[in-house]
C-alpha cells in the first residue's frame, strides 16, 4: 500500500521535529498531541491545513506513535482514540515509542485480527539528532517495506531487528550494554585520580589498549567527562527507564543475571540523587563523591 497520509502522534522533544521532517517530505500529515499548545506551535511553524486525524481516519494510511510507554500506545490504539476499530484494513501502525516488548507483541496480536499492520521502530540519538534527521531506528516486524524505508528514511538510519518486539528489545538490550560499559569506564577513572593517575597519562593508556576503543569512551569519556563537558543529550531518567526494560527482559530469559540488575539499581540511586532530568554524564559525580 502506497503511504501518503500519516497521522502523527507524539509532538514532544524529539516528535515535533521527526513530524516537520514528514512535512519537509511532502507526507500529508495528520499531527496531534494531548499537549495543546504542543499541537498550536506545529501548526504555527509548519503553516500546514488544521485537520483533526479522527475526522480524517478514512484517509490514514499510516499512523506513527512517539509517546512516553506502552500504556499510551494501548490507550490510543484500543481506548482513548479507538484507532483499533476506525482505521481502514492493511493500514499501518509504527510504534516509535519506548516500549515494553512483551506488551508489544500482545498489542501486535490484537491488530492482527483486525487486519491492521503493527511495527515497532524505538530510537536512539535524542533530540540533537531528530533536529538533523539522523537518528539511530531499531525496526522489528517485517523484512524490508519500500514504502515503510520511504518514511522511516525521514528520521534517520534504519537497523533490522526481526520479528515484532526486536526493535524495542535491542533498543532497551543497547542502553543496557551502553550504561553499563560507561559505569566501568566512571568506576576506573575515578580509581585513577584518586591514585594520582594524571589526566593525559589515563587518556593515552586507554587509547593504546584494545579495551579502550568503542562508542561511550570516545562520545561519552574521552570527549565528554574528561573534558567537564557534561551535556550528551540524554538524562538519567531515560536511560533508567532503557535499563529497566532490559532488566526486565533479561530476568525473563536468563537465570542469575546479575549484571543488569546491579546496573539498573546504580542508575536509580543516581537518579534519586542527582534528578531525573540531569544528564547521563554526571553519573561522574556519583563515582567521585562530588555531590
Amino acid at each position: 500500500m502506497k503511504i501518503k497520509n500519516i497521522a502523527f502522534i507524539g509532538l514532544g522533544n524529539m516528535g515535533f521535529y521527526m513530524a516537520k521532517h514528514l512535512v519537509k517530505k511532502k507526507y500529508k500529515i495528520f499531527p496531534y498531541d494531548i499537549n495543546k499548545n504542543n499541537l498550536k506551535i506545529f501548526y504555527d511553524t509548519t503553516k500546514i491545513k488544521k485537520e483533526n486525524f479522527l475526522n480524517s481516519i478514512e484517509k490514514i494510511d499510516c499512523v506513527i506513535l512517539m509517546v512516553p510507554s506502552s500504556k499510551e500506545v494501548n490507550d490510543i490504539i484500543f481506548k482513548n482514540n479507538k484507532l483499533s476499530q476506525k482505521l481502514k484494513k492493511n493500514s499501518i501502525i509504527i510504534d516509535m515509542s519506548t516500549s515494553i516488548p512483551t506488551e508489544t507483541l500482545k498489542i501486535g496480536k490484537k491488530l492482527n485480527q483486525k487486519k491492521i499492520k503493527f511495527y515497532d521502530c524505538p530510537v536512539a540519538g535524542g533530540v540533537k539528532f531528530a533536529k538533523t534527521g539522523e537518528l539511530t531506528l531499531f525496526f522489528g516486524g517485517t523484512k524490508k517495506n519500500n514504502e515503510i524505508v520511504r518514511v522511516l528514511e525521514c528520521f534517520g538510519k534504519i537497523i533490522w531487528c526481526g520479528k515484532l518486539g526486536s526493535g524495542h528489545s535491542l533498543k532497551a538490550l543497547n542502553n543496557f550494554i551502553n550504561a553499563s560499559i560507561l559505569n566501568t569506564y566512571l568506576e576506573a577513572i575515578t580509581t585513577a585520580f584518586k591514585f594520582g593517575i594524571k589526566k593525559n597519562f589515563l587518556i593515552n593508556a586507554i587509547d593504546q589498549a584494545t579495551t579502550g576503543k568503542n562508542h561511550p569512551y570516545f562520545k561519552k569519556i574521552k570527549d565528554g567527562i574528561l573534558m567537564k563537558n557534561y551535556n550528551s543529550g540524554f538524562t538519567l531518567n531515560l536511560l533508567t527507564k532503557d535499563v529497566q526494560i532490559a532488566n526486565d527482559l533479561i530476568k525473563k530469559y536468563v537465570k542469575n543475571a546479575t549484571i543488569s540488575s546491579n546496573i539498573l539499581n546504580l542508575l536509580k540511586k543516581s537518579k534519586n540523587k542527582l534528578g531525573k532530568n540531569s544528564d547521563q554524564l554526571k553519573l561522574y559525580k556519583m563515582w567521585s563523591n562530588k555531590i
